[in-house]
């Protein structure tokens, strides 16, 4: 099961997902699923297309 105290040990591949803080005002609020994940980059697939955030 993922909880907040093991999420960083397990894949974000395939979770629902909403940005709700970010520096960048533009992206607040964005919601989907993951679709990939890198060290420092999340693509999520909204329903206006794909989005990919640092």
């Amino acid at each position: 099961m993922i909880t907040a105290d093991n999420i960083t040990s397990h894949e974000f591949i395939g979770l629902n997902t909403e940005i709700v803080n970010s520096t960048n005002p533009q992206v607040i609020g964005l919601n989907g699923r993951i679709i990939n994940e890198t060290k420092s980059m999340f693509t999520i697939n909204t329903q206006n297309g794909t989005r990919s955030i640092a």
